[in-house]
């Protein structure tokens, strides 16, 4: 090793593997993993630390994971290291003054120990077992546990009367394997950028105070991988499922300050640990956190990936918290002491505001994986912006979008821009007052409506949002203005539709910009935006208007329809319009088209651009369809990319410019 005298045991572990030029294994909270050897660096000590190393290998069969034969312990500054087997906890050799690279004969190894079964262990050798074998039964795993053939596990004495046994029967089998991993674990590289802003905001702890990191929804403790044992000796972790306390007991069991809940004492029948419930009045007033919250020299720093959405939604609880998730206590004080109305379903706005509200001191800190709206569009919190990066919920497994992890500083402050990091540069995301189905003028009597607009959701999203001629129940109850179309005013609300239509770039707008009504009725001054809106709508098959033996589509082009009556036709839309005109041409031919009909792109892709059987079949016996008129398939297919060009030249600067979108 070189002769350098290190202060840190982090940069000595860093000096150690760049040398070495190897990247080892983190898992566990450890100094790192090598193969089958465990490594561990003091600076100075040289009592060799069996204890802490007894605690790594609980934690690694706590988790499923293979478990290192060996240890490689390294007192730094003294040049010593000794090599021991964790298997019986003898020292197999010992030496002094040796260089770094003469360690490389101890990392090469590829030995394991037997893994065990106990309570705290069970289930992840269980999910273990059920992804390797998808198919298999309950009755299947308990028989691998008593005579291992594919897990690395010592035999283990089943007896179904047991306590362990009879209290982890519910969480096994490969179904609540799928319920577990529908969960949003955070990624790695996610759960790094969060434990450096974690350690950005220790370092402001004021000298000579204590501080504790608490994390109400835990899980597993997948937020606190990758900290020291001193970090998680600050640590207060929670979770509310046992089979994620089992988990969690055992990897962190004695590393952090506290584990709530303490026991399995009051495990329900769904597996639920009543005091683990974060959002409940017991828990705000549990006396273990109340003592440190009172302490006025203890900061609280706060690292939660909490539950998106309503409770049924459940994404670190479990799909059997659906039937019995918290009560609404801290919903009832939302409404009383912040007077807030509307969002107090959603699960996440509860663990935000909460935190807020019963937890965090004036200047203590807040770091938060959730969508953006409880800041941006739902005004859940203001307070001061540390530092944020986008994430990308593909990497949680779930649909493409941004997750904004966010440190948040609990000082009251009204910002318009949040300066995010993100996975591909440096992004903005701004405030927004309000959705822009708030320009919607409630004084105004829908009357001699040729379509029916409902206009949803904060989010530029089609799915929320529908332009029909007749109207449908779910659009009826919805709390979000429904209007109806006239002549007078049309061009004023067709923008609004459109806006639902912004076709994302990448995963740091989706979920990220938003509706907004910010810039008022602004817009509605550019002639030629409101035309350009007008005739994009008429001619997309978002356009949901149609025509039957009682309805009449009045809002398609080129047929003697009211939209004809209102159309203002410049250069930059005929080319889109003589594409129309060419497939209404090619409709009329057709054995599908009804002359007393009129057609918008939906209806005719619905119903006369079908498909027919071909006389040919799949490998699944299924038979081969192709388009029965395949020059108007053409050239619907060439629309649809005109209408794309169309939108993002003339409609998206636009929609921008008058903050319709932000």
């Amino acid at each position: 090793m070189k002769i350098k005298h290190f202060y840190s045991e982090l940069e000595a572990m860093r000096a150690f593997y760049d040398e070495l030029g190897i990247t080892p294994n983190y898992d566990c909270n450890t100094d790192g993993r090598v193969n089958g050897t465990l490594v561990e660096i003091k600076l100075n000590s040289t009592d060799i630390p069996f204890k802490q190393l007894k605690r790594y290998i609980n934690a690694y069969n706590s988790l499923a994971l293979p478990i290192p034969q060996y240890s490689l312990f390294i007192s730094f500054n003294q040049r010593e290291f000794t090599f021991i087997n964790n298997e019986n906890e003898k020292i197999i050799t010992k030496a002094k003054g040796q260089k770094t690279t003469d360690m490389l004969k101890f990392l090469n190894k590829e030995d394991y120990i037997k893994g065990w079964i106990n309570e705290f262990s069970i289930v992840s050798y269980n999910d273990l077992f059920y992804k390797n074998n998808p198919s298999t039964k309950k009755e299947d795993f308990i028989e691998e546990v008593k005579n291992p053939k594919t897990l690395n596990i010592e035999p283990y004495n089943w007896n179904k009367t047991g306590d362990m046994e009879r209290d982890i029967l519910d969480c096994l089998g490969s179904t609540e394997l799928k319920k577990r991993l529908g969960a949003f674990f955070t990624p790695d590289e996610y759960v790094k950028i969060s434990t450096e802003y974690l350690r950005n905001a220790i370092k402001r702890v004021p000298e000579g105070h204590d501080y504790i990191i608490l994390d109400r929804c835990a899980g597993t403790g997948n937020l606190e991988k990758f900290l020291t044992d001193e970090e998680l000796s600050h640590c207060i972790l929670n979770t509310y499922v046992y089979a994620e306390w089992t988990t969690l007991k055992g990897v962190y069991g004695d590393r952090v300050r506290c584990i709530i809940p303490h026991t399995k004492e009051y495990k329900d029948n769904d597996g639920l640990l009543s005091d683990g419930d974060a959002l409940s009045e017991k828990f705000i007033k549990n006396p273990i956190i109340k003592k440190y919250i009172n302490n006025p020299k203890c900061i609280i720093i706060m690292l939660e990936n909490p539950p998106f959405g309503e409770p049924q939604a459940g994404a670190e609880r479990g799909e059997k918290t659906r039937k019995n998730t918290t009560k609404d206590y801290i919903a009832i004080k939302m409404k009383e002491k912040d007077n807030i109305k509307n969002n107090v379903r959603e699960m996440a706005n509860k663990f935000i505001w909460s935190a807020f509200k019963y937890y965090l001191k004036t200047n203590d800190t807040y770091i938060l994986f959730s969508p953006i709206k409880y800041w941006k569009s739902q005004h859940i919190i203001l307070r001061k912006f540390e530092e944020g990066h986008i994430c990308n919920r593909l990497n949680f497994h779930a649909s493409e979008g941004g997750v904004t992890l966010i440190r948040w500083t609990n000082i009251k402050r009204k910002i318009k821009i949040l300066p995010m990091t993100s996975d591909i540069g440096k992004i903005n995301i701004l405030f927004t007052k309000n959705a822009n189905h708030s320009i919607f003028d409630n004084k105004e009597k829908d009357k001699n409506g040729i379509a029916y607009l409902f206009n949803s959701s904060f989010e530029p999203n089609y799915k929320n949002c529908s332009l029909k001629n007749y109207r449908t129940k779910p659009e009826i109850k919805a709390s979000i203005p429904n209007r109806w179309l006239n002549k007078e005013n049309l061009f004023k609300r067709l923008p609004l539709f459109t806006s639902n239509f912004y076709p994302h770039q990448n995963y740091t707008s989706k979920n990220i910009i938003y509706k907004s009504s910010d810039g008022g009725i602004e817009y509605q001054k550019d002639k030629n935006f409101l035309n350009d809106c007008f005739i994009w709508s008429c001619l997309s098959q978002q356009n949901k208007c149609i025509s039957n033996d009682e309805i009449k589509n009045e809002l398609c082009l080129c047929q003697n329809t009211e939209a004809d009556k209102l159309l203002n036709i410049e250069q930059r839309h005929t080319t889109l319009l003589e594409k129309w005109e060419e497939i209404l041409k090619i409709v009329k031919t057709t054995d599908e088209y009804n002359p007393n009909y009129t057609y918008g792109s939906h209806q005719i892709i619905k119903e006369i651009n079908i498909k027919v059987e071909t006389g040919g079949y799949t490998k699944k016996n299924k038979p081969i369809l192709e388009h029965k008129h395949t020059e108007l398939n053409s050239l619907i297919k060439d629309f649809k990319e005109e209408l794309k060009i169309f939108y993002d030249k003339y409609l998206t600067p636009k929609l921008f410019e008058y903050e319709l979108l932000k």
